[in-house]
């Protein structure tokens, strides 16, 4: 003990001997589980509340991934591993993107995300279906999946929906409730919309007057978590750019050595320009470690 030191504690006992002077106490460490506690309780309070859903006997739809597979929907076994990393980037960065604004003065991007492509073929209804149960199986958002293709349906058939109610019975009723159509799934925090039972007339169904009502509930609803539409390619369908314009972002999934340049900007040109747009490349096989980091960056993209 230094000669400070021994001074300092010689000072502290005659205070402590003074008539009615307690001695000083020393200063409480919190505890390791207090630490713990305390930092676990901040993380849960920014995490969203759950979507408070209504009660219902419907019967839940099986996500069974190695049908998916079968379909051309899900990756092989062995690139399962490599793709839940690529949709763990992606999907940060789509959530990331529904808190921001495109300018200040701009409301919040929101969490409505329609899934699209220029032509068929391109991969569209992969990556819907994939980041969504990327982004459910985190389990920290409620995810609701819309087949808005309803021609192909492709999303409705790959899960065996049939001719269930979906989003065309939504739209052919004004002021119905999407939650009356949002379908369990065997994934607990995802929720599936069928496409519908096809009618003539679908197509006049998908005016602003309709969508833009639905797309407004689902996204008050879903403050915080997430909605992903997956729609008919943006050049073969009037219905496409109708729901982009009311939706927060939109993704256009380009195929590498596949889509025309003069397809993409045809497609974009097609999209309001107010909606932020992320280009997803899909079915890209990087060859340098540095291609692979530029393939996981998600860039927005802004018509100016």
């Amino acid at each position: 003990m230094s000669i400070v030191q021994a001074a300092m504690e010689r000072l502290k006992a005659r205070r402590a001997a003074e008539p009615g002077r307690p001695a000083e106490p020393r200063a409480a460490r919190p505890s390791a589980r207090a630490a713990a506690d305390s930092a676990a309780a901040v993380v849960a309070a920014s995490l969203p509340s759950p979507v408070i859903w209504p009660q219902t006997n419907t019967p839940i739809v099986e996500i069974d991934t190695a049908d998916l597979n079968e379909r051309g929907l899900y990756p092989h076994a062995d690139f399962v591993r490599r793709q839940q990393e690529d949709y763990r980037i992606l999907r940060r960065e789509v959530i990331a993107a529904t808190r921001s604004r495109v300018a200040p003065d701009a409301a919040v991007i929101g969490p409505v995300t329609v899934v699209t492509s220029a032509l068929a073929g391109e991969g569209k209804t992969y990556t819907a279906l994939n980041l969504a149960l990327s982004m459910a199986s985190e389990g920290i958002h409620d995810v609701l999946l819309i087949d808005a293709d309803t021609v192909r349906r492709s999303l409705t058939h790959a899960l065996d929906l049939g001719d269930a109610p979906g989003l065309i019975e939504l739209l052919g009723r004004p002021g119905a409730s999407f939650t009356d159509y949002a379908l369990r799934t065997s994934i607990e925090r995802l929720r599936v919309v069928p496409a519908g039972v096809p009618c003539e007339g679908a197509g006049d169904l998908f005016s602003f007057g309709r969508v833009g009502p639905v797309l407004a509930a689902i996204n008050s609803a879903f403050r915080g978590h997430i909605a992903i539409v997956d729609t008919a390619p943006i050049l073969l369908s009037s219905d496409t750019p109708v729901l982009a314009d009311s939706a927060g972002q939109l993704l256009l999934v380009v195929r590498a050595a596949h889509t025309l340049q003069d397809s993409v900007k045809d497609a974009l040109s097609r999209i309001k320009e107010s909606v932020p747009v992320g280009l997803v490349l899909n079915d890209w096989e990087p060859l340098l470690a540095s291609e692979r980091q530029a393939y996981y960056g998600y860039e927005a993209y802004s018509k100016t």
